[in-house]
This record gives C-alpha cells, sequence and structure tokens, in this order.
C-alpha cells in the first residue's frame, strides 16, 4: 500500500498508549489529498480549517512525487545518497527528512529524540537502497510490463514514501527527474501541438484527453471524439493523413520512454503522474502564500529603517514561503502565528547579510532609533542619542558609524595630493562613459549572449535568466519580482533558473560562454 495516500484519518489529539502505556507519537494524514480551497480572490483570507487542509495537500503531494520518481532508479539513488550525505554533514537528520512513517502514523523531526529520528532515516533509506536493487534485478531480466516488474515498482514506491526528505533534497531530485524526462515531455508535448492544431482543439484538452494514454490505440479516438461535430465532416484522406501523423508522434514518445530503467508504460505514467503532482504542489504553494500577503506587508512595515524596503519585502517573502514549506497541520496551530516568526528571522538574516560587519542581535532596533532621531535632530550629542537608545554612549558611538549620515562624503571635498596641490575627489573617479571602444565590446558581447540564449532555451528559461542576472545591461530582478512577474511561485522560478543554467552547460556553447563569463 503506498503511504503516500493511506487511508488514514487525521488525529490531532490521540491519546492511544502503545505496549508500554506510553502515548503514541505522531499523527496520521487524511484519507485522501484534500481539495484546493475555493477563495473569491488570491488574497484572500483562510480559515482554520482551510490552512490545515492546505497544510496536507502540500505535503501528501510532495509525497506523490517520489512516488512518480520512483521510475528513476538513478534519481532515487541520488536522492538516498543526499538523504544520507546530509546527516553526516550537519550531523542530525533536520536538514535531511522532515517525517519518517512508523507503523500508521507519521513522525516529525522533533517529536522524539533526534538520534531515534535519524536512525529510523537510516532504516529508511536502506529500505530503499534494497527495493531499487530488487527493481534493477528484476528489469534486467525481463523489460516487460509484467507482474514481477509491477510488484517490484510497488514495493520501491512504498519504501519512498515512507519518509519526506527536506524539501531543498525534493526539489533537487524534481530538477533532476525533469531533465532526464525532457525529451519525453517535449515528444508529448509536440504531439498535444500537433491534435490541437490538426483537430482546432485547445492544448489543454488534448492534454486532458492524452494524459495517461499517450501511446494508446483508442488516444485516435478519443481525440475525433473531443473535436466535436466538425470532425464528422473530415474527409477520409485527410483522416488518414491526420492518424499517421499521430502514430508518428506516438513512436517518438515511445522512443523516448523506452530508455528508461522501467517499462515504458510505467515510465509514461510516472511522467504523467509527476507533472499533476508538480503542478497542483505550485498551485497549492502559491495559494497559501497569496492569502498571507498582508501578513507579510504588516512585519514589513515594523522594518522601514532598512536602506531598502524592497530588499525588506523579498526576504519576508521568502521567509513565508519557508513557513509553507515547514508547517505542521498536525499541530492545530494557526498559521499566521506560526509564519510571523519565520518572516522576522529571514528579514533580520537578511539585513545582517547586507552589513560589511555582523552586528549584536538588537542593533537594528537601536540604529532606527538612531536614524530617526537624528533625522529630527541632526546635530544631537551622543548623550541625547544614549538617552534616546538606552545605550551607553560608548554602545552609541560604535553604532554611529554604520550611519550613512557620517559616512557620506562631498564629491567636492578636497585633499591635498603628492604634489602639494589640492584636488578634489571627483577628479580621480573614471568616467564610464569615456571609453567608447569598450562600450562597442560590451555591446558585442551582449548580443552574442542574448543570440544563444534564444537558440539554447526556450522563452520562459531565457526571460527568467536575462531578468535574474541581469543580462544585457538590464536590472537584475530577485526571485520574488521574476515570481511576481510571471504569476509562479518563487521555488518554481528558481528550478526553471536550475534547469536553464544546465542546459547551458550542456550546449555548444558552454566554453564560449565561460571564457566571457
Amino acid at each position: 500500500m503506498n503511504t503516500a495516500l493511506a487511508p488514514i484519518s487525521v488525529d490531532f489529539t490521540s491519546t492511544a498508549l502503545n505496549d508500554a502505556g506510553r502515548p503514541v507519537v505522531g499523527f496520521q494524514m487524511p484519507l485522501t489529498i484534500p481539495a484546493m480551497p475555493i477563495l473569491e480572490t488570491p488574497s484572500s483570507l483562510l480559515k482554520g480549517s482551510e490552512e490545515v487542509d492546505l497544510g496536507f495537500r502540500i505535503q501528501m503531494l510532495s509525497l506523490r512525487m517520489l512516488a512518480a520518481m520512483a521510475a528513476d532508479g538513478q534519481v532515487v539513488e541520488r536522492l538516498a545518497a543526499s538523504i544520507l550525505n546530509s546527516i553526516s554533514t550537519t550531523e542530525n537528520s533536520e536538514q535531511a527528512a522532515k517525517l519518517v512513517y512508523v507503523g500508521d502514523r507519521w513522525v516529525r523531526y522533533g517529536d522524539i529524540p533526534a538520534d531515534e529520528f535519524t536512525a529510523l532515516v537510516r532504516e529508511k533509506v536502506a529500505k530503499i537502497t534494497s527495493r531499487l536493487a530488487e527493481l534493477r534485478a528484476v528489469s534486467s531480466a525481463n523489460q516487460a510490463a509484467d507482474l514481477f516488474n509491477t510488484i517490484a515498482l510497488e514495493n520501491l514506491r512504498d519504501a519512498v514514501c515512507e519518509v519526506l526528505p527536506h524539501d531543498m533534497l525534493i526539489s533537487q531530485a524534481a530538477v533532476e527527474f525533469k531533465l532526464r524526462c525532457e525529451d519525453i515531455n517535449k515528444k508529448c508535448r509536440a504531439l498535444v501541438r500537433y491534435v490541437a492544431s490538426e483537430l482546432r482543439i485547445t492544448p489543454r484538452a488534448v492534454h486532458r484527453i492524452a494524459c495517461w494514454n499517450w501511446i494508446s490505440p483508442a488516444l485516435y479516438g478519443a481525440c475525433l471524439n473531443a473535436g466535436g461535430y466538425e470532425t464528422a465532416f473530415i474527409p477520409a484522406k485527410a483522416r488518414k493523413a491526420f492518424r499517421e501523423g499521430l502514430i508518428s508522434h506516438q513512436a517518438a514518445i515511445i522512443e523516448a520512454a523506452g530508455r528508461a530503467d522501467v517499462p515504458l508504460t510505467h515510465m509514461l505514467k510516472s511522467w504523467d503522474d509527476f507533472w499533476l503532482a508538480d503542478r497542483d504542489l505550485d498551485a497549492s504553494v502559491n495559494t497559501f502564500v497569496g492569502a498571507n500577503v498582508r501578513l507579510v506587508e504588516t512585519v514589513v512595515r515594523n522594518y522601514r529603517f532598512a536602506k531598502d524596503e524592497s530588499q525588506v519585502r523579498s526576504a519576508a517573502q521568502l521567509g513565508l514561503l519557508r513557513a509553507v514549506q515547514l508547517y505542521a497541520p498536525e499541530m492545530g496551530w494557526k498559521f499566521s502565528t506560526y509564519a510571523v516568526n519565520w518572516i522576522r528571522q529571514s528579514i533580520l538574516r537578511d539585513l545582517s547579510k547586507q552589513d560589511m560587519i555582523k552586528l549584536p542581535a538588537g542593533s537594528h532596533t537601536a540604529l532606527a532609533i538612531l536614524r530617526k532621531v537624528l533625522g529630527e535632530k541632526p546635530n544631537a550629542s551622543t548623550e541625547e542619542l544614549a538617552e534616546a537608545t538606552k545605550l551607553t554612549t560608548d554602545a552609541v558611538a560604535d553604532l554611529l558609524y554604520f550611519i550613512d549620515y557620517f559616512n557620506s562624503v562631498s564629491m567636492d571635498s578636497a585633499y591635498t595630493s603628492d604634489s602639494g596641490e589640492s584636488e578634489g575627489i571627483h577628479d580621480h573617479i573614471a568616467d564610464e562613459n569615456g571609453d567608447f571602444v569598450e562600450g562597442l565590446i560590451e555591446e558585442d558581447t551582449s548580443d552574442y549572449v542574448m543570440e544563444v540564449l534564444s537558440n539554447v532555451l526556450d522563452e520562459r528559461e531565457a526571460k527568467i535568466l536575462i531578468g535574474r542576472y541581469g543580462i544585457g545591461g538590464g536590472e537584475e530582478l530577485t526571485l520574488t519580482e521574476m515570481a511576481t512577474s510571471l504569476g509562479l511561485s518563487i521555488e518554481r522560478v528558481r528550478q526553471i533558473a536550475i534547469r536553464a543554467v544546465e542546459k547551458l552547460r550542456k550546449s555548444d556553447f558552454a566554453d564560449a560562454l565561460l571564457e566571457l563569463w
């Protein structure tokens, strides 16, 4: 039985006792994946029960993605290795796994002692490795989708879905799985475009028909039925040509899926399952984030003293996303109460990174007070500032070095050079617009890079890389800004950027791009 969809019920306050007379640790997930909540607007607030359902939905969709990725042995093998490597690197399993399935319950990191949780994770990884070896042995003996192969694959799926890895590890495995299935995805999309153009129906409708039926002989009739009454008037010769074209696309899909470790029917079904789970997971995370945008703005208002408010907002949104990923719905907490701490931590961490010298905790609040007082009274004495901040005069003197008011220098400030003449600072600053030859070289290089991107990447991948790294002289955008402009989640934009970079590395232009870099 696949534990990602185990037929068990939610239990927040179980008082059941085990054989030793101790309370049973862990929780149970819903019987089925909860439905997506229906909101009036993307920023509408969620009810407490909707937050819990959405939290479980995200966890269970992650497990469904893992179950689909089990069809690729290399992805599973590297995921298992990454989990063990995270444990050995951090000396605990907090960065390796979030949940482990024990008996009929899920145990979260922190519910039991860390060494016990780590031992459980190692046990689950060993089980995954054993089941993977069994599947490979069966597959090498018989490539057909027979009963033994099917059972071996299902056993591996069950083993993979008994541990929910850290989000970063799942993301890395998902990116690798997409790259390895890229050829299958291209062939499937080509079939969708072909049917849509020939029968004049929407690509979404074609995908809905073809999903799980890419190489089925019945796909031809299903497509004609979806075309409506107009298909009845298609001449016999045109029908034959359409059928031959459809069979040609199906043959290309078979060739692409036939390179996998498992039978092609299993591979194609796994790809469809993964694609749907990934789509629904993105939508669920975006809904959770969108419903809590006001919470981000509320917290950001408390950090108006920051130099760049947009950077603070970006850090806050990353903190919100992290809170969504780590939300524990079984606890029954109000999400806003839990998320506000992650948002604040993310902002403070970002502010500390902006400083050349790390400041002690609480220093940013004191800096805000200093800036406010100096804005109202620029000539305030150190004693007055110390009274306002409740700090010692020495502490105030140290913090004053981090305020731009004292660090600014006029371009017309004069100093004495080695020749004894008084010169202005602006006399020694180079004019960036003065070298027209360098400008021509940069413009030519930029044109070449843009041409390479258009040849290697699709339109969305190129747009994300151009915006993310400011290629072509444009402004560098944050992941949050890119996600907002494209209507995608932050994690989705990050995944597309990783995939685009990987494409460039494997392209014929890789060496030339490295030289330019």
